[in-house]
């Protein structure tokens, strides 16, 4: 987890992460305690918000972020280029 924005104290209470689980050991659980431990420590820094994105082709992390609590609030159109393609990246944030 890293602050959003180091430029203004205006958004010190929002928190980015990127979560990942290596495909041979997801459906095991991992996500949930990575974000239960992600949350403890968001709260004890003292961020009010958790912030990220998630791939348009990865419909499963999505579906992982949505059932931990986070929101979708919008799109970011070609946000990344994998192999010569631009992929959409969905915006979602947690209120803690």
């Amino acid at each position: 987890m890293e602050p959003f924005a180091t430029y203004t104290r205006a958004f010190d209470h929002v928190g980015v992460i990127g979560t990942y689980v290596d495909l041979s050991h997801r459906r095991q659980g991992i996500a949930s305690r990575l974000f239960k431990a992600t949350f403890k420590v968001a709260r004890e820094k003292g961020y009010k918000k958790i912030f990220t994105f998630t791939r348009a082709d990865n419909p499963a992390a999505l579906a992982t972020y949505l059932n931990h609590g986070f929101c979708i609030i919008g799109t970011a159109q070609k946000q990344a280029k994998i192999n010569g393609k631009y992929v959409d990246e969905i915006i979602v944030e947690k209120l803690l």
